[in-house]
């Protein structure tokens, strides 16, 4: 694991997990259309944001396996399992804690949801002297900021995102 990786996954330790889901974003061109935890958990387990969050791994991964095909071979597995068990750690722990002072139900899905975006924000950054990191990067800084990215507007990958 990379400096940059391990960076984040220590502001994800101390992250404020949920503390301003609901807030005002009006000032964001990132447009807040979710008013609930409900709502949130409905965007972020729709097929059409699945295919959203599965399209924004492609698109590292394809970039990855044409311009380092041997890298991306040699250490993708293997990054992944080293953080598999420290990002579902800090779901289990951090995460569903601070959902429970809020009284958000963490369902196996959003378990798996938040697993995904932690992961590939740390791949991004894993690989980010190859492509700049961009997509889960930018749902990173929404969790970091304590809200819940949970949906997209329009069409992938031009849109925005949804953020309770």
């Amino acid at each position: 694991m990379n400096d940059l990786s391990a960076k984040m996954i220590e502001q994800f330790e101390v992250n404020p997990w949920f503390t301003n889901c609901g807030v005002d974003l009006s000032d964001s061109p990132t447009r807040l259309r979710v008013n609930s935890w409900s709502e949130a958990v409905k965007l972020c387990k729709s097929r059409f944001h699945e295919n959203v969050q599965t399209e924004s791994r492609n698109l590292l991964t394809q970039h990855l396996f044409v311009h380092a095909r041997v890298r991306f071979r040699d250490t993708w597995n293997v990054l992944a399992r080293e953080l598999n068990p420290i990002l579902y750690g800090i779901i289990d722990t951090k995460v569903v804690d601070m959902a429970k002072t809020r009284n958000f139900k963490i369902s196996a899905a959003v378990r798996v949801y938040l697993f995904v975006d932690l992961l590939c924000c740390c791949m991004e950054l894993e690989y980010a002297d190859l492509l700049a990191p961009k997509y889960f990067a930018e749902r990173a800084k929404w969790y970091l900021a304590g809200h819940f990215p949970c949906g997209w507007d329009g069409q992938f990958p031009e849109g925005r995102l949804l953020v309770f």
